[in-house]
């Protein structure tokens, strides 16, 4: 029984360990998004809206890339549990390719027709003239979102969560110190 216990015990801290990080993870993924909704709100409401709109590609782009990591999550925790790093690496490169081609679908559009994107969502001319310009903006960083989830998501499969951890507490600070500069002009 005692030892039963323990394994019981050491099971809840190794899993309060996995878990912990992972929610954090998914917060700051959050607070990004509403860090902007929040200082965008003070440049006005047409903006909130233009980049609101804008952002249901990167939201849909989400749905994939979220859909492809969990894919590579459990591969990868399957293959690593049997020790075969080989396979991590093959799974690795299959879900970059989808992950890539997901960001190439949403990333060339929002680069070279961001107002036909905006039409879509919106007929204000000058909403789609913000969100457009945001767009364009956001284009690159569409790319560098599919290749990183992808090794983000293997991470988390061999158990490297510490590290996705900071990635993402990097992106947070990343995002609120740009969004300062260039919402608010600072420096």
């Amino acid at each position: 029984k005692e030892e039963m216990q323990t394994q019981k015990t050491e099971f809840y801290s190794k899993m309060f360990k996995l878990v912990l990080p992972i929610v954090l993870q998914n917060l700051l993924s959050a607070a990004i998004s509403s860090a902007d909704v929040i200082m965008l709100n003070y440049v006005g409401q047409t903006s909130v809206a233009a980049v609101s709109q804008a952002a249901q590609y990167a939201n849909i782009l989400f749905s994939v890339l979220y859909g492809v990591g969990t894919g590579v999550t459990m591969l990868c925790a399957q293959y690593y549990g049997k020790k075969d790093f080989e396979a991590i690496k093959i799974v690795q490169g299959i879900a970059l390719r989808f992950s890539l081609a997901g960001g190439l679908i949403v990333a060339l559009p929002a680069l070279l027709i961001p107002e036909v994107m905006m039409k879509i969502f919106i007929d204000n001319p000058e909403t789609i003239q913000i969100g457009a310009s945001y767009l364009r903006i956001m284009s690159l960083s569409y790319i560098c979102w599919s290749i990183i989830e992808v090794y983000l998501s293997a991470l988390r499969s061999v158990g490297r969560v510490a590290i996705c951890t900071v990635m993402n507490v990097i992106a947070f600070a990343v995002n609120v110190g740009l969004n300062a500069v260039f919402i608010f002009g600072l420096f």
